[in-house]
């Protein structure tokens, strides 16, 4: 759960957190409200948004 960090990289790893990450992470917007609901929201809708957050973004080349 607490991986050390290597010596040689010198930088932080960071920890998957799933669908549970994805939620803390739109709950913080307020789309679909607090966390609770944002989980409680139909993951159909949840994967609609995320799709045009990605849209909405400019390409990088």
């Amino acid at each position: 759960m607490f991986p050390e960090a290597s010596e040689t990289s010198g930088t932080s790893q960071k920890v998957n957190l799933g669908w549970t990450g994805v939620i803390m992470d739109i709950a913080e917007s307020g789309v679909f409200g607090d966390a609770s609901s944002t989980g409680k929201t139909l993951l159909y809708d949840v994967l609609l948004y995320l799709f045009k957050k990605q849209q909405d973004q400019p390409k990088q080349k």
